[in-house]
C-alpha cells in the first residue's frame, strides 16, 4: 500500500528504511534495531549486553532516536512513513494520518496465503503483531493505536484493493493540501 502511494506521488517510502536510517546515523546493527522495533524488549538482555561491552541501545533510546528521525523526515516533507507511531507524533497540520484495517479473519487468510503456514499459527502471529504494535505505541508515546481520533482517514482493506486504497489516500492528501493553501 505505502509503496503504491509513494509510486503515485513519486515520494520515498520509509518502512524498514527507517531502521536503516537510524542504523546509519548511530552505527548500531540492524539486527539490534529490529529487535526493538515494535517489539517487546528484554531489559535483562539489554543489561547483559551492556555488561559485556556490546554496543547496544535501550528501548527508551530507540524511541528517542525514532522520534528524531521521524521529525527530520517530516521537516523535509513529501514522504510516506509506515507505522512506528508516526500518526501520533507527527504534526497534524502537515501529516495525513492514515489507518489501514481489515477484519481479523481477512488478515489471517492473507497471511496464511503469503506464508503458507497453518491457520492456528497464523492467527497467533496476527494477534501477537497487533499486541506488540499497540504496546509499542502505548509504551513509547502513551497513546492508543486503535483510537480513531489519531487518524484523518481509516480504510478497510477488505473492502478496497491496494490500488483503490492508494487512490483514496492520494485524493485525501490533495484535498488536505488544497485546504491548507486557502
Amino acid at each position: 500500500m505505502a509503496r503504491e502511494v509513494g509510486s503515485q506521488l513519486d515520494w520515498p517510502v520509509y518502512d524498514r528504511e527507517l531502521l536503516e536510517k537510524i542504523s546509519d546515523e548511530t552505527g548500531l546493527q540492524m539486527e539490534l534495531l529490529e529487535s526493538l522495533d515494535e517489539h517487546e524488549t528484554n531489559r535483562t538482555a539489554e543489561w547483559l549486553d551492556s555488561l559485556f561491552g556490546v554496543k547496544t541501545v535501550t528501548s527508551a533510546q530507540f524511541g528517542r532516536r525514532l522520534v528524531q528521525t521521524l521529525s527530520a523526515l517530516a521537516a523535509h516533507g513529501r514522504c510516506v512513513i509506515v507505522g512506528r507511531g508516526a500518526a501520533v507524533i507527527l504534526p497534524e497540520s502537515t501529516t495525513l494520518r492514515v489507518r489501514l484495517v481489515a477484519p481479523r479473519k481477512t488478515r489471517i487468510a492473507r497471511m496464511k496465503a503469503k506464508l503458507g503456514l497453518a491457520e492456528q499459527a497464523v492467527a497467533s502471529r496476527v494477534d501477537e503483531i497487533d499486541s506488540l504494535r499497540a504496546e509499542f505505541v502505548r509504551s513509547h508515546f502513551r497513546k492508543e493505536v486503535n483510537d480513531v481520533h489519531h487518524y484523518d482517514i481509516v480504510l478497510n482493506t477488505e473492502r478496497f484493493s491496494v490500488a483503490q486504497c492508494a487512490d483514496l489516500i492520494v485524493a485525501a492528501l490533495k484535498q488536505a493540501e488544497s485546504r491548507t493553501d486557502d
